[in-house]
């Protein structure tokens, strides 16, 4: 029984829970957002399909749209690769033996679920593929504009963006779980070694943050690619509304997820340096309460504006990256 013990998952994967859930949660909200009997993504085919051909204004309209979401998805081929390696890096610093075992084990269970999850969407065509995807790559075929050639390019760049999608969040949030991990010891903690990870806590959410706010990003350069196919300025204008309030609502989601990530992962560094404090395990000697307030303070542990301004920012970024993209106009 001691063997079977000694080789359980360690506790701080449950930090896995709150966010996987508001994922969860958010992704059903949006499938359950559409009415099958209301075929909004039909009709606009239909209209790009019956477009005359176009003129010279509409082709640089449509360049400058396929140029701003060509620079958007460069930038999230690019962010989640670095967001990877600094997960794995944190995750191979912090984890050896039988956790780093279990986090491999999870975080393949979980990335084969949302990788399995994508490839669901496109069987099915839920809400997530007809009005993410399907949303913009149906008018580009429909509008006759493009080579299959080119198409298959788009195809290919868009899928490379949805693979790292699905697989960097599971890493990242993993990277935490063992930032959070204190490996047993009968000695006394280094505070820096609490400093350490405290700041590497910080520094993954940072990284998650600007993972996140280009993926956003992308959603809405994506989605206002369309617009640039209709010639009729009030359509155009709708159809970048429908961009901006898809991209605001993940947007929303997205900030929920990195507020239900870092609030208890700090917190709970937090608890355990004061315990360690208290108890005189790190250092030469207990500190009383106050002091060990004072300590959690200076050391960047505590929820003051001081401490937390640049997470705060961090956290509401996503929340923030659909007004801002919507101010790339595209005429």
């Amino acid at each position: 029984m001691a063997g079977l013990i000694k080789y359980k998952p360690y506790r701080e994967l449950r930090f896995l829970i709150p966010p996987l859930l508001v994922y969860l949660f958010s992704t059903f909200l949006f499938e359950i957002s559409v009415d099958p009997a209301i075929s909004i993504i039909q009709k606009l085919v239909a209209v790009v399909k019956a477009e005359a051909a176009p003129g010279l204004p509409q082709l640089l309209t449509e360049l400058k749209a396929r140029y701003v979401w060509l620079a958007s998805a460069l930038l999230n081929l690019v962010i989640p690769v670095v967001a990877i390696f600094v997960a794995i890096s944190t995750i191979r610093s912090y984890l050896k033996g039988s956790n780093l075992a279990w986090t491999v084990i999870i975080g393949m269970l979980l990335c084969m679920g949302n990788l399995g999850y994508l490839v669901y969407s496109a069987i099915t065509r839920n809400a997530l593929y007809e009005f993410i995807f399907g949303f913009t790559y149906k008018m580009l075929v429909r509008s006759e504009m493009f080579s299959d050639v080119f198409l298959l390019h788009v195809y290919a760049i868009i899928s490379a963006v949805n693979i790292l999608a699905a697989v960097t969040p599971i890493l990242l949030l993993l990277a935490i779980c063992g930032t959070l991990h204190l490996p047993v010891t009968t000695g006394n903690v280094d505070p820096m070694q609490m400093i350490s990870r405290m700041q590497r806590l910080k520094e993954i959410i940072n990284v998650a943050s600007a993972f996140l706010v280009f993926g956003i990003l992308h959603m809405s350069m994506w989605l206002n690619w369309t617009a640039s196919l209709v010639n009729d300025p009030a359509l155009r204008s709708k159809i970048a509304g429908v961009a901006w309030s898809i991209s605001a609502y993940w947007g929303v989601a997205f900030t929920l997820v990195l507020t239900l990530t870092y609030i208890p992962s700090s917190v709970h560094l937090q608890n355990r340096v004061r315990e360690l404090i208290t108890k005189g395990k790190m250092g030469k000697m207990a500190l009383g309460t106050k002091e060990a307030e004072q300590w959690l303070n200076e050391n960047g542990f505590s929820f003051t504006l001081s401490n937390q301004l640049l997470q705060v920012v961090s956290i509401l970024a996503p929340i923030l990256a659909a007004p801002i993209s919507s101010a790339l106009k595209l005429s």
